[in-house]
């Protein structure tokens, strides 16, 4: 079986703070897999980091699934959604209006 619908969302202020919650959050995961016998595939996992457009520092902290770092994306397709990083919608709108 494959843990394909997973996803975590980590909010913090801090840097350090975020990275040390997505690598607790992680570890736990991974646990929680492995006693499940559900395999995670790795080339379908994407990071996003939310930003507001104002802000020009983007955080993007290391995401490691069994010892492979995840690859970020500035936008991705949600439950049917296009969400970009800067939480802009002209992506989405461009979709509904085709």
């Amino acid at each position: 079986m494959y843990a394909d619908d997973t996803n975590i969302l980590a909010v913090d202020k801090e840097e350090a703070a975020l990275q040390h919650k997505i690598t607790f959050v992680i570890q736990q995961l991974e646990i929680w897999f492995c006693k499940k016998d559900l395999i995670v595939n790795i080339r379908k996992k994407i990071a996003l980091s939310f930003n507001p457009h104002q802000n020009t520092h983007s955080c993007r902290p290391h995401v490691m699934v069994n010892r492979n770092e995840i690859a970020y994306s500035s936008e991705i397709k949600f439950l049917g959604l296009f969400i970009r990083e800067n939480l802009a919608w002209h992506v989405q709108i461009h979709y509904v209006q085709i």
